[in-house]
């Protein structure tokens, strides 16, 4: 598998969060919250394939094939919190690299 379909996966498999997160916030509120539930599994499916797409295409869009490390002794952070306000519940998230 190459190097861009494998990070295009994971990307997809992080986008996957948004509607999870609404299966969670309307948990309590919703009438029928099973097909919210079967919602959020089939779209996580298919932001990973999407985003294991989306790698193929830019590994074959590589005019000489190269593939890009990361240097030795570098690292990436994935911040993930809350933000609760006194009328609004929601998260916020960053990645660095």
């Amino acid at each position: 598998m190459g190097c861009g379909i494998r990070n295009g996966a994971i990307a997809g498999a992080v986008a996957s969060a948004v509607p999870w997160i609404g299966v969670v916030v309307t948990r309590g509120t919703c009438l029928d919250c099973a097909e919210g539930l079967g919602a959020a599994t089939l779209l996580t499916l298919v932001f990973i394939g999407a985003g294991a797409g989306i790698g193929a295409m830019a590994n074959a869009a590589k005019a000489d094939g190269n593939l890009l490390y990361r240097a030795p002794g570098a690292s990436g952070t994935v911040t993930i919190g809350p933000i609760l306000t006194a009328t609004r519940v929601g998260g916020a998230a960053a990645i660095r690299w």
